[in-house]
């Protein structure tokens, strides 16, 4: 297949063709797999695979979502003649590792992420496909692909990171904030309580506050949301806040150590994650990384506005393609 066959979605035909088209593809096209982690910890993925594929793609999304949120992205790529592998990471969509509160996402540490990311590549990618491997990460999944970067070397050819989470936005907590909160955390067990500042599951989100600029794609994941409790992660827990802070200091001192080809796609209109923090990361890779700016694309790049979006896509697949050279 080639990449200028590929169809991209406007605001007005996103909802029929997700209704139709696309459902009918995501029955015929995408299987589903279940899986055991390193600590026994069942996970789900999906994937699809093309005829005649020229490369594998590792899905790793960002916090609180699930495959649904991505539906659009994994059928472009598959379009364009990708095959796509993606984890509901732990805690998150049907992957087990969820609270007795459900709507609180919590984690000990990025490590284990990590760990689960690497368990899905041996023991799921690789018994399915010898396709080369490339990675596209999100928000979240972009500090948990770094770390994996920095600590796997040779897995994949190229990754791609999409508003990644190298620093959230306002982070300003030193070292000894961080120990402060952890052993707060631990004397008071309150790890696993919602974090100062985080919200439950709101079944009427406004559209004008979220991380999308398209008003359709926004429209198809809040009604997601509300057909499946399993989708209803909304808020951090302590615990999770200090894993984040601390992956976040951690991925940036070592990024050095990457060996991977690396490129950055940046939201200008990002609330959620640090430019600064980006910026910091691409200053300590080995090599020269090429960064994508979208100076009025909000934090999820493939649900931005047409022009940013239709961008973006382009220049992803370019990325990809350059990769496999």
């Amino acid at each position: 297949m080639k990449e200028n066959k590929v169809r991209l979605l406007g605001e007005r035909d996103f909802l029929p063709f997700m209704k139709n088209e696309g459902k009918e593809w995501r029955k015929s096209a995408v299987k589903k797999v279940r899986f055991q982690s390193f600590d026994g910890v069942t996970l789900q993925s999906y994937y699809g695979i093309p005829e005649g594929a020229k490369g594998a793609v590792v899905v790793v999304h960002g916090f609180a979502e699930f495959f649904g949120k991505y539906h659009e992205l994994c059928e472009v790529l598959y379009e364009a003649g990708y095959a796509f592998f993606f984890l509901e990471q732990r805690g998150h969509g049907l992957s087990e590792g969820k609270l007795a509160d459900p709507e609180i996402v919590h984690i000990d540490s990025f490590r284990t992420y990590v760990r689960d990311l690497h368990c899905f590549v041996e023991r799921v990618v690789k018994r399915r496909t010898t396709l080369p491997l490339l990675l596209l990460s999100h928000s979240m999944g972009g500090a948990v692909a770094a770390l994996y970067l920095e600590r796997f070397r040779s897995v994949f050819r190229g990754a791609a990171f999409c508003s990644p989470m190298m620093h959230l936005k306002d982070d300003r907590y030193t070292f000894f904030h961080i120990v402060a909160y952890q052993l707060y955390a631990w004397a008071l067990h309150k790890g696993k309580t919602l974090s100062p500042g985080q919200k439950r599951y709101n079944p009427s989100p406004d559209f004008l506050t979220s991380s999308q600029g398209s008003r359709t794609r926004f429209e198809y994941l809040v009604s997601l949301r509300k057909r499946s409790p399993e989708y209803h992660t909304a808020g951090a827990s302590l615990q999770w806040g200090i894993a984040s802070v601390i992956a976040s200091r951690v991925l940036i001192r070592f990024a050095g150590r990457i060996e991977t080809p690396v490129v950055l796609f940046e939201a200008g209109d990002d609330h959620l994650v640090s430019l600064e923090g980006q910026k910091s990361f691409v200053k300590r890779l080995k090599t020269t990384t090429p960064e994508y700016y979208y100076e009025r694309a909000r934090h999820d790049l493939f649900n931005a506005k047409r022009p940013e979006r239709i961008m973006f896509y382009r220049n992803l697949l370019t990325v990809l393609s350059d990769f496999l050279k």
